[in-house]
């Protein structure tokens, strides 16, 4: 099979013709990938495997240069820096060489952050990213439905289809919503597009508040509202969304007595025991900021240090 594939590569001509078939499959991998990520973590991953392929091959091959990227050099920067932040981490920290479940954490958080580089340089059409939007907003609102049915089942705090946490339910709620609002808010979106993001904000607002997880409300509360007044700017428009989505969060929260209880509950954080070891976990982990500012303890040796030292 390996020696097919030299054969293949043989001439120039045929290079460019089979390289220029691997490039097209990039946006499909992208929709594919959009569309499975609220869906299933697996496939996901896999899109993402296969897409890095077709963008190193791309770059081996110079399909494109590194000065494509210099429009998002400021992004670029930001990235580049918190990984390197993370690889002196491990090499400082007392993780010098990542091992098992450390290894497998390490390289698929990378993959999360860096997927925007294969986007910025194999996707250049505008038709391109909005149909990846439009797949994204479909899959988190696959999952909205999910967590809606589960909500009118009893359950107290749905998941997502993922299944991997709580944690791992609502960062796509943390991560996402700010960007269907940005997009809704969009002063050159058309009518059809601004309903169709506006339907899968609130939506999947409705959806993050069910799961029932304070961390994302106090979030979302912090975010949100800087969002609407970076891009209203108006001082009226601004009072106009801020009453709606009152009386709107006022309603919801009438009709669903389970979440209102749960709302209360920050007002007296202490009184949970899950809220208060977190205050003595914070407390610990400040501590440990203290005394090693620069590398932490090390990238995935914060349980062992928990428990051994602070």
């Amino acid at each position: 099979g390996f020696q097919m594939v030299l054969e293949l590569f043989k001439t120039a001509a045929r290079r460019e013709k089979i390289l220029n078939k691997i490039l097209c499959a990039a946006p499909i991998l992208f929709l594919l990938l959009a569309l499975g990520a609220c869906i299933s973590e697996p496939f996901s991953r896999n899109c993402v495997r296969i897409i890095f392929l077709i963008f190193f091959a791309a770059l081996c091959y110079k399909k494109f240069s590194l000065n494509d990227l210099t429009p998002h050099a400021k992004i670029l920067f930001l990235m580049a820096a918190f990984l390197a932040w993370l690889i002196i981490s491990y090499a400082l920290g007392g993780m010098k060489i990542p091992l098992g479940d450390n290894a497998i954490e390490w390289i698929t958080f990378s993959h999360d952050m860096i997927i925007f580089l294969p986007l910025a340089v194999l996707i250049r059409e505008e038709k391109f990213l909005t149909a990846i939007l439009t797949a994204l907003g479909l899959s988190l609102m696959i999952d909205d439905v999910y967590i809606f049915w589960q909500a009118a089942q009893g359950v107290e705090r749905p998941l997502t289809f993922l299944h991997g946490s709580i944690m791992q339910s609502t960062l796509l709620y943390i991560i996402l919503l700010p960007a269907f609002l940005v997009m809704m808010l969009r002063e050159d979106a058309t009518f059809p597009r601004r309903i169709f993001d506006g339907i899968i904000f609130f939506t999947s607002l409705a959806a993050c508040i069910m799961i029932n997880t304070r961390g994302a409300w106090l979030d979302l509360a912090i975010v949100l509202p800087f969002v609407v007044a970076y891009r209203l700017r108006s001082r009226k428009k601004i009072l106009a969304a801020a009453v709606i989505c009152v009386v709107l969060g006022g309603l919801f929260l009438m009709a669903s007595p389970r979440t209102f209880n749960r709302l209360a509950t920050i007002a007296t954080p202490t009184a949970e025991q899950s809220v208060s070891e977190r205050f003595l976990m914070w407390r610990s982990a400040l501590q440990a900021i203290s005394d090693q500012p620069l590398t932490g303890v090390g990238f995935g040796n914060y349980e062992a240090a928990y428990r051994e030292k602070y």
